[in-house]
């Protein structure tokens, strides 16, 4: 890298020497909070910051990615017997589908009306 030059944001942007510097970038971006001081300092002088922390989901788009991931569990398997250990990959993001159904089924009489019908459109079992 040259002098005054910044690094990349992303991978396969900049290999030197074997190393791909976009990568790495990315990686002391993500685990900036978990190095000292002096490090944090020696990458800022590098140009590399902290990740942002990612955006907070409200409680209704919460319902909305999970329902997503109850739908596709369904769409692929055929019902939703999901096992309390499953994890569901919806957007690049894993879910944690199978205690999420097993929390819905223990606080049913808790739930909207709407919601008890959403997830029996997905032949919820609630017993």
């Amino acid at each position: 890298m040259d002098a005054g030059g910044t690094l990349p944001d992303g991978p396969g942007v900049l290999v030197e020497d074997g190393e791909d510097l976009g990568r790495w970038a990315a990686a002391q971006r993500q685990g900036f909070g978990e190095l000292t001081g002096e490090q944090q300092a020696m990458l800022a002088s590098l140009g590399v910051t902290p990740a942002p922390a990612p955006a907070k989901r409200t409680r209704e788009e919460m319902w909305a990615h999970n329902l997503r991931a109850a739908a596709q569990y369904r769409a692929r398997v055929g019902n939703l017997d999901v096992p309390r250990s499953h994890t569901e990959e919806v957007d690049g993001e894993a879910v944690r589908l199978g205690a999420w159904i097993s929390q819905q089924r223990a606080k049913a009489g808790k739930l909207s009306v709407q919601r008890i019908e959403e997830l029996s459109a997905l032949d919820m079992r609630w017993s």
